[in-house]
C-alpha cells in the first residue's frame, strides 16, 4: 500500500502543479481559453485526488483513530494550523465546519478556545461566509 500511496501523491502533485500553472496563466491572460484550461486543470485534480482522499478517510483515518495516543492526535492539530497563515485560519476553519452536521459542527466548536468561540461570528463566520459567497458566485 506504501507504493500505492506515493504513487498517488506523485500524481497530486504533477496535477497540482498543472493546476497552479493554469491558474498563473489566466490570472495572467484572463480569457475563455486560459479558463478553460484552468477548468481542466482542476478537474484533473480532483480526478487524481479524490479517490486518494477517499482512501485515506475509510483506511487510514480508522487505523489512526485507534493508533494514536489524543496527545499525538493533538499535536497533528497543531501542526496543521500552524501551516495556514494566521489572516486565513478564520476562513478554512469555515470551510472545515461548512460540510459538517449539527453535531460534529458543535465538536468541533468545543475545540477552540473560549474567547474566539465568543468572537465566532466575527473571527471565523463572517469571513467565511463572505469567502464562500465569492466561492460560489464569482462576486
Amino acid at each position: 500500500m506504501t507504493e500505492q500511496v506515493e504513487h498517488e501523491h506523485l500524481l497530486i502533485k504533477t496535477a497540482l502543479e498543472a493546476a497552479s500553472a493554469a491558474c498563473a496563466a489566466w490570472r495572467e491572460r484572463p480569457s475563455a481559453e486560459t479558463g478553460e484550461a484552468l477548468a481542466a486543470a482542476l478537474d484533473q485534480l480532483n480526478a487524481v485526488a479524490q479517490p486518494h482522499l477517499d482512501d485515506e478517510e475509510q483506511k487510514v483515518v480508522p487505523l489512526a483513530a485507534v493508533t494514536f495516543t489524543q496527545q499525538e492526535w493533538d499535536e497533528m492539530g497543531k501542526q496543521g494550523v500552524a501551516w495556514i497563515p494566521r489572516n486565513k485560519r478564520g476562513i478554512a476553519f469555515g470551510m472545515i465546519l461548512d460540510p459538517l452536521g449539527e453535531a460534529d459542527r458543535a465538536y468541533m466548536m468545543r475545540s477552540l478556545p473560549a474567547p474566539v468561540r465568543v468572537l465566532y461570528p466575527l473571527l471565523i463566520e463572517r469571513p467565511w461566509k463572505k469567502y464562500a459567497t465569492t466561492l460560489r458566485t464569482g462576486t
